[in-house]
């Protein structure tokens, strides 16, 4: 599954934490992005056999949560979103691609539908219309921004901590794609939509860089007038 179809999978099962979290919602978001596609930092050979497994699932999330444990304080509910965003991936590679469950007790993979044909990409755009709907109606995505320009500079840091390597991963998935699948697949209807989705992420992201500027300014501002006084 691509990018965008693991992000829509993980964002419907996320949605009951994400309308928990009101003023964090901004954040929530940015976990679910993040963590969807955490194990696809390691997409190579064995390394994807190991983070494709429910052994190497629970050692990269162990191993990402202690670190954001350590430098920010976290909701209970953004670590709730952490684990099924990234258990989603499996689920969502499961459906369309292929995991290695019992990796490296069991080198055998499990698949059920294929990645890149015309059903898995149809199945793909559906979750990711799915997703979309719920994004609009429910979470306000346009409310929850204008929230994000209030976060506490601890709140900030941690949405660039996961935005940035997220932002990177769409860029290269992207560029990906386009260049490789994206003339070459059976259905160009899907594959345009799933590119259009992918630049909507980039563009959101940005946005959401944008709107932490002007509280990034203030806090430069009050730092200047305590040592000022």
């Amino acid at each position: 599954m691509w990018l965008t179809g693991h992000f829509a999978v993980a964002l419907i099962i996320c949605l009951p934490l994400l309308l928990l979290l009101k003023e964090q919602r901004g954040l929530g978001l940015v976990y679910v992005a993040f963590f969807s596609v955490l194990p696809d930092f390691l997409h190579s050979g064995a390394l994807r056999m190991a983070s494709h497994s429910l052994l190497g699932w629970a050692i990269m999330l162990s191993a990402v949560l202690a670190l954001l444990i350590i430098a920010f304080r976290l909701r209970p509910a953004l670590l709730a979103i952490a684990a099924l965003a990234s258990f989603a991936h499996l689920l969502g590679d499961l459906y369309i691609g292929s995991i290695f469950p019992f990796y490296p007790f069991d080198p055998n993979y499990v698949v059920l539908h294929n990645l890149n044909t015309l059903f898995a990409l149809r199945a793909e755009v559906l979750f990711i219309i799915l997703a979309a709907v719920m994004l609009i109606v429910l979470l306000r995505p346009w409310t929850t921004l204008k929230g994000v320009r209030n976060y506490s500079p601890s709140q900030r840091r941690n949405l660039l901590v996961l935005m940035l390597p997220f932002g990177l991963m769409t860029l290269a998935e992207g560029a990906y794609y386009f260049l490789f699948f994206f003339r070459n697949q059976p259905g160009i209807v899907a594959g345009v939509i799933l590119l259009a989705f992918l630049g909507l992420i980039a563009f959101s992201f940005i946005v959401t860089l944008l709107a932490l500027l002007p509280s990034a300014a203030r806090e430069y501002d009050r730092c200047a007038q305590r040592q000022l006084y």
